[in-house]
């Protein structure tokens, strides 16, 4: 029932009162809020159908980088489970991409420390090949792909080549 509507009366309807007998109104208040639905994952399309069939408009929409891939959302504004009334605009937060982060060098290493180097930009250790190094100790990084310097998302994998025995 719309905001406002009369849903209850006293004395109801057809019932007859003398003149100037007060009658009480109850009125509505409003239809009830409803959920967001959690999208986060979605691809935006798709989001935004499920907002619309939930009753929603689509508001804003802004993209940044974040560890999903471009075009998935990655949040609702508000977000999922916070009750809304229909029709109100609900902003989508969609990924640009994979965050960029700058690999670093991890030459001169050992194995332990370039992974935990890695790991805490949010990049993996890839294949892991060794070759004789005279004079270095085993496990040490000699080579790293992709080279310092190179931008790459998160997630990416950076393949070593690592001393051996001699």
């Amino acid at each position: 029932v719309p905001r406002n509507a009369v849903v209850r009366q006293d004395p109801p309807p057809g019932v007859v009162v003398e003149p100037n007998t007060v009658v009480s109104l109850v009125l509505s208040d409003g239809p009830p809020d409803v959920a967001v639905p959690d999208v986060a994952g979605f691809p935006r399309s798709l989001a935004e159908k499920v907002m619309t069939a939930a009753g929603f408009q689509v508001g804003r929409v802004d993209t940044l980088p974040s560890a999903s891939d471009r075009g998935l959302v990655v949040q609702t504004r508000p977000g999922p489970g916070v009750g809304r009334p229909a029709g109100t605009a609900i902003d989508l937060v969609v990924s640009s991409g994979r965050a960029e982060v700058t690999v670093p060098s991890i030459v001169g290493l050992n194995l332990a420390e370039a992974k935990k180097n890695l790991g805490d930009l949010g990049l993996l250790i890839g294949s892991v090949s060794s070759r004789a190094a005279p004079g270095q100790p085993v496990g040490t990084v000699l080579e790293q792909r992709p080279t310092p310097g190179t931008r790459s998302g998160r997630g990416t994998r950076v393949d070593l080549i690592v001393a051996g025995k001699s």
